[in-house]
């Protein structure tokens, strides 16, 4: 059995529309659950990467919204995503682990698999809306603390080395300081860890090693 036909992905995707124009395609969250379980499940560690990538919800619709405040309980419309090969890199750790369900957040929640354009699409929302596509952001306290301040698991950083997402992996990195972590350190720059597919690198074998260890 291919690992990934042992799990559910779920996601939470919503649209924020300004003037009539969508600025922001997003997904705030997303649930990785062994198919044996539910989302019932306790969450055994939270994930936090760069941004959502090329994910997309199966056969269903984002929400669209005006304002951030419009986002309501995410949980309650998880819908299905189709996992990708980040995703499945996780799912490795969760077997060698024997963790059933894992969340996973984003520095940012713009969806985009481009890292050039995703830079542009950052710069563009900021220059309406300012910082709120991240979870990090002042004004999602209270969506942040329920998603990931409150859960007493470990944490998986993988966000990757892009520059310009500096400014959020610091302010993440405040946030958590008090945390539980694991990730594989890059030599670019002290904030940055290195994504799951880091080439040249056994990635999954890293994190297993830290994890014993904490």
């Amino acid at each position: 059995m291919a690992i990934r036909d042992e799990f559910n992905c779920y996601g939470y995707f919503y649209n924020i529309e300004k003037k009539g124009e969508i600025v922001g395609e997003c997904r705030n969250i997303l649930e990785i659950v062994r198919k044996s379980n539910s989302l019932n499940e306790k969450v055994d560690a939270i994930a936090i990467m760069m941004n959502p990538g090329k994910s997309t919800p199966i056969g269903g619709q984002s929400k669209v919204i005006n304002d951030i405040k419009d986002l309501g309980s995410s949980e309650n419309q998880l819908v299905l995503t189709n996992p990708d090969e980040t995703q499945t890199r996780i799912m490795g750790v969760m077997n060698e682990m024997q963790w059933n369900r894992v969340r996973v957040l984003n520095l940012s929640d713009l969806r985009e698999k481009d890292h050039n354009k995703l830079k542009k699409k950052i710069e563009h929302f900021e220059d309406s809306l300012g910082d709120i596509h991240s979870i990090f952001s002042k004004e999602r306290k209270d969506e942040l603390n329920n998603f990931l301040i409150k859960e007493k698991v470990p944490l998986i950083l993988a966000w990757g080395t892009e520059r310009y997402l500096l400014n959020i992996a610091e302010t993440c990195l405040n946030i958590i300081k008090d945390k539980r972590s694991v990730g594989v350190s890059s030599s670019q720059e002290e904030k940055f860890f290195l994504h799951p597919l880091a080439t040249n690198l056994s990635w999954k074998n890293e994190i297993l090693k830290q994890l014993e260890n904490i």
